[in-house]
């Protein structure tokens, strides 16, 4: 389930009930990934998925949450080694969870991507046990092959819609 309409700073007002509601009808009907971002509602979605766990516990729940697009220190700021240390940090304590089932880099520019120092902190934060597993979410093909050239990528996730299907043919090599 993605959950960045709970946030309730994009999609308009989500009230907390309803986003509680929504997630636990999401539940009973057999859903177990969680997507989320620290930049949904500045952490409220988090908070709320972090509440609804508390309620039907962290059995068989999949945890993905993402990182790149804090305001503060913003978009160059957000992928240096410190601050992705730190937007870990105040995802676990949101999702009041040891360790982070997927760390999402969220639309990274590629020209952030090319030093691969991002990906050095990611693989170092996993080997810490702070993170499980760690992907890219990108809006090119160009960045979507910086990072499946990266060992450890769990997952990639590009656009690809109707409109937008390059990824089909240099991606996937249709």
């Amino acid at each position: 389930m993605g959950c960045r309409q709970i946030g309730g700073d994009q999609w308009g007002d989500v009230s907390e009930e309803h986003a509680l509601e929504t997630l636990h009808a999401a539940n009973e009907a057999g859903i177990t990934f969680y997507d989320t971002a620290n930049i949904y509602g500045l952490g409220r979605s988090e908070s709320l998925v972090a509440k609804f766990i508390d309620s039907v516990g962290r059995t068989d729940l999949f945890l993905a949450t993402k990182l790149g697009r804090w305001p503060d220190p913003g978009l160059s700021g957000n992928i240096a080694a410190a601050a992705i240390r730190k937007h870990s940090e105040a995802s676990l304590a949101r999702l009041k969870v040891d360790a982070l089932d997927l760390t999402q880099l969220h639309c990274a520019p590629e020209t952030l991507l090319e030093d691969g120092q991002v990906f050095e902190t990611l693989r170092a934060l996993q080997s810490e046990g702070k993170i499980r597993r760690w992907d890219a979410s990108v809006e090119s093909t160009a960045a979507a092959k910086l990072c499946l050239a990266q060992p450890g990528l769990a997952s990639l996730q590009v656009i690809f819609i109707i409109f937008r299907q390059t990824p089909l043919f240099a991606l996937l090599k249709v």
